[in-house]
């Protein structure tokens, strides 16, 4: 439900406003992938066959979704200004590049690109606005990032503004996004160590959230994700999201809050914390048996050692527990 249209937009106008081009070695320095991919734990050192706990699978699986689409607008974005740098631009009074506007050929919109950048850092934004706008006083900002590198540290924030997304309807939405509606700002900061395993990435949504009512009613929302890795490789995970979970035996149409903690040792062993409440802000879950808690530990390799389901699951799934608290490292 996290993933949106905007990398494939940023990918058109450059391949349909500005083509011919090849791409040059840039000057500056970019936000690659890996400073705000998150894996928790080392599951794709493994992906050994053995049997993970749901805590694990639910907080690798929103942690995969989150930093692929995370991932590719930022790659996406560097491409289009690597190819934009070709280009004569306009410098405005705080140092940055201004390409645009551009009106790209049977778009709904026109875009501007700002970039100010060299070899220890840049910054970034994106603007739309409508197909007749004469500068940026005429736009809003869709997204906007930067970068600083200082030895092997890197550090950087990027930030998609989602109600700009959404006031432009179908000009900047396509295929499923199209019957998605989104509300809010989603602000993404990172730390990263290239010579050690110290990483931390923090996803804060601002009023976050997606509904869809055509084929099915859904809803998501999400408030913080918090990823911290140490240079030994321990660390935590941190998720805070609310859905109707209504592909799950136990839950409706109706919207509730899940919360997971996770936390690692150098090795790769650790525990997980989930909760799901019966509620989102003041409106009723549908919840089978209200309330949800469950704990885990897992192995190196994230295989399961041990599982506790609270009352009343327990009771209502028997033989669901499963191992010692003992077995955890």
């Amino acid at each position: 439900m996290t993933r949106t249209t905007l990398p494939a937009t940023l990918a058109l106008l450059a391949a349909g406003a500005l083509l011919p081009a090849c791409f040059l070695a840039p000057e500056y320095a970019f936000i690659e992938a890996d400073d705000v991919e998150i894996e928790p734990v080392r599951g794709a050192e493994f992906r050994a066959s053995t049997e993970y706990g749901d805590l694990y699978a639910i907080a690798m699986q929103s942690a995969h979704d989150v930093s692929g689409w995370v991932a590719s607008a930022v790659e996406t974005t560097q491409k289009v200004i690597d190819l934009l740098d070709r280009f004569p631009a306009d410098v405005d009074a705080e140092g940055f590049k201004v390409y645009g506007p551009y009106h790209p050929k049977e778009s709904a919109v026109s875009w501007l690109f700002r970039f100010d950048g060299d070899v220890d850092g840049a910054r970034f934004e994106a603007w739309v606005g409508d197909p007749a706008a004469a500068g940026i006083e005429d736009m809003e900002r869709l997204l906007g990032g930067s970068l600083a590198i200082e030895g092997s540290r890197r550090s950087g924030a990027f930030a998609v503004d989602f109600d700009v997304l959404e006031a432009r309807g179908d000009a900047l939405k396509g295929g499923p996004d199209r019957d998605r509606h989104y509300t809010g700002v989603v602000t993404l900061t990172f730390e990263r160590d290239l010579e050690s395993d110290l990483k931390r990435v923090d996803i804060d949504y601002s009023d976050f959230t997606v509904t869809q009512e055509v084929p099915i009613h859904d809803f998501f929302a999400a408030t913080r994700y918090a990823f911290h890795r140490e240079a030994d490789g321990a660390g935590d995970f941190h998720v805070d999201i609310a859905s109707t979970f209504q592909a799950a035996l136990w839950s409706g149409p109706e919207v509730e809050t899940m919360v997971i903690d996770m936390e690692w040792g150098p090795s790769g062993a650790g525990r997980a914390h989930g909760e799901v409440h019966d509620r989102y802000g003041d409106a009723p879950g549908d919840l089978l048996l209200g309330d949800l808690v469950l704990d885990e530990c897992f192995d190196e390799r994230g295989g399961l050692l041990w599982r506790q389901l609270g009352e009343p699951y327990a009771s209502a799934l028997t033989g669901y527990n499963r191992g010692q608290a003992s077995e955890c490292r």
